[in-house]
């Protein structure tokens, strides 16, 4: 019986070695409501697929998520607009990374020109989608694909 409790104990600690070898080869957790991805502190992009609809005039739709990051890093987006109507055209996008506002744009801007900064330690980031008060009802009912891709190049895990 003795020799039963040694060898689980040999097995917990061997699990928690193999646990903790796994974590440090992933990079950076995202948490976003409840969903995650990792960005690989090499720069390979994560891309998340959104479609935007029912967005009426002087509303804003907000996608949010936090970063665990040791060290410092550039963190970069970039963003595909899908088939181009009048709501693709009027999007308003606007892009915060630890509290500081680095893109505010139509969608095509960010598209053609992408958005990075240099960030270090833990932080958040978010991407607001609106229409501005003016919009035409052409926007109505619309909807539109977009593909953003996120990475982070540098840094250590957290």
């Amino acid at each position: 019986m003795r020799m039963k409790g040694k060898s689980l104990i040999i097995l917990i600690v061997a699990v928690a070695l193999i646990a903790a070898g796994t974590g440090i080869a992933a990079a950076y957790l995202l948490d976003g409501g409840g969903s995650g991805f990792v960005l690989e502190k090499d720069g390979t992009p994560v891309e998340e697929n959104l479609n935007i609809e029912g967005l009426y005039p002087g509303q804003s739709k907000t996608v949010k998520h936090s970063v665990h990051l040791a060290g410092e890093a550039e963190f970069s987006l970039s963003l595909t607009v899908g088939e181009e109507n009048a709501l693709t055209e009027s999007l308003d996008v606007a892009v915060t990374v630890a509290g500081k506002e680095i893109f505010s744009g139509k969608a095509a801007q960010l598209a053609e020109s992408g958005a990075s900064c240099g960030v270090s330690g833990d932080f958040e980031f978010s991407v607001t989608y609106s229409l501005a008060e003016t919009a035409g009802n052409d926007v109505q009912g619309k909807s539109a694909e977009l593909k953003i891709e996120y990475s982070l190049k540098g840094g250590e895990r957290a």
